[in-house]
């Protein structure tokens, strides 16, 4: 990954990090995964679905997610409304009313946006052509 140098754009336009964007490698405890998703990015307001091979398990596993976010710095705040998981020996995760709050650090470089989720996981992700 190239080294980011230098201050994160204004964000106070949530514009900055707006469109759709390809996920590719996930990483999770510093394993690379293979991942296939989309994040949608409009101002206020954020989607996705995804894929991935859990390393070290057998099958696919997915989710849908969608609700607002934040932008403030360098950080994005996702709020989570309604999540749908599943697949991969798991049980099936629907929550239609979530509450849930995730404040991720995000890096912004030429044509990649790179999430780094309270978890440790990370997410790199690139703009789809338009």
């Amino acid at each position: 990954m190239p080294a980011y140098s230098g201050p994160m754009p204004d964000q106070s336009d949530a514009k900055v990090i707006a469109g759709a964007w390809r996920m590719t490698p996930y990483v999770r405890d510093q394993e690379a995964a293979s991942l296939n998703g989309v994040l949608l990015l409009t101002v206020g307001r954020w989607s996705t679905l995804y894929f991935f091979q859990q390393p070290g398990r057998d099958g696919t596993w997915g989710s849908a997610e969608s609700d607002r976010h934040r932008p403030t710095g360098d950080q994005l705040c996702f709020h989570y409304e309604f999540k749908f998981q599943g697949g991969g020996c798991k049980p099936p995760v629907i929550d239609l009313a979530s509450t849930e709050v995730e404040v991720s650090k995000i890096v912004l470089i030429p044509e990649i946006l790179v999430i780094y989720f309270p978890s440790g996981n990370l997410i790199h992700c690139r703009p789809y052509p338009e």
